[in-house]
Order: structure tokens, then sequence, then C-alpha cells
């Protein structure tokens, strides 16, 4: 790597823990990724893109290391890259087979907010959590409806949340869909 800004060719913040696998590209992490090539007495350590320097930390009692020369990071950022693209199409093959109330369910109010409202409603006699709930529901029944396919369902997550990043997609929760009425 000796100083330059990897294949990318873009600036990046790199971090590795040896023992953890553990590779964060600015600040997105990959775990479990193999350390071969990494001197097997460097704990960890970290590199950035834009000053060529890095700082390798020992397992030892050795003073932590600075400087230009850490060609094992390439095998590294390879490994990461490869990994997180796999994650990524996972992420997207899984985005392709959600239904119109998985998407909503992504977006709907939790079982909490729900049931502090209604709580609010109906024994504290207080409606002004249950008016914007109610609005928000709707908003996301218009952005997913029923009849759409996949790649408008898409496009409107896409919309909504404001990015392309479907990397990290949660779990959709299945007391929602319920909720439909």
């Amino acid at each position: 790597m000796k100083g330059r800004a990897s294949a990318r060719e873009k600036i990046m913040k790199v971090n590795f823990l040896t023992e953890d696998g553990a590779v964060i590209v600015d600040g997105i992490a990959e775990l479990g990724l193999d350390m071969d090539g990494v001197p097997a007495d460097v704990h960890g350590g970290w590199f950035d893109t834009e000053t060529g320097m890095a700082e390798l930390r020992y397992t030892d009692d050795r003073s932590n290391l600075f400087t230009t020369d850490i060609d094992f990071l390439t095998g590294l950022l390879e490994r990461y890259d490869a990994q997180r693209l796999a994650r990524v199409e996972a992420a997207n093959a899984r985005l392709d087979a959600l239904t119109y109330a998985e998407f909503r369910a992504m977006e709907y109010p939790s079982i909490t907010e729900l049931t502090v409202a209604r709580w609010e409603e109906d024994v504290e006699g207080r409606s002004d959590l249950t008016a914007p709930i109610e609005v928000r529901r709707q908003e996301v029944k218009t952005a997913y409806p029923k009849d759409a396919d996949n790649a408008a369902l898409r496009a409107a997550y896409r919309e909504r949340t404001g990015s392309d990043r479907f990397d990290a997609v949660p779990a959709p929760d299945p007391v929602a869909p319920a909720l439909e009425a």
C-alpha cells in the first residue's frame, strides 16, 4: 500500500483489529474477516489514505509503530470489499422479495408508540398522540400501495429513506401487518 489511496483511489479511514477479524472502513464494519497477511504480532491499527500514515499496535510491550509501509492492508481491503458486497447483494435480494406489507411494517409506528397513544387517549383523555400516528400510518399506506410491484415499492423506500443503501434493512415487525385494517 505504501502511502497510496488503494485500488479504490478515494480517501478512507481504515481501522482493523486482528482478534475479531474486524475491518472498519469509514465507519462501516465487517467482522470475521481472514487476517491472513497481517503480521502475527500486530494486534490492530489504523490507516488514513489521505495522509498515507498508519499506526500498528503490537500484541507485546513494544511501542506503536507509525509507518507508511503496510502492504498487507491491500489484501484486507479486498476481503472487506468482497464480504461487504456479498452482504449488500443479500440485502438487495431480501428487498426484492418484500411485499407491500413488509415495506409498510418497516415504517409503521411501533407497538409501543401505538400502545402509549391509545392509553393516553382512552385513560387520560388526550388525543394529541393518536392523530399524528394515524397521519403517519396513512402516509405509509399511500407510499406502499397493495397493488404496487416490488420496483415501485423499492423506489418509494428509497425516496422516503433518502438512501440507496439497502445493506441494513431492519427485520419487519411481525405484528404490524395485523394492524393494517
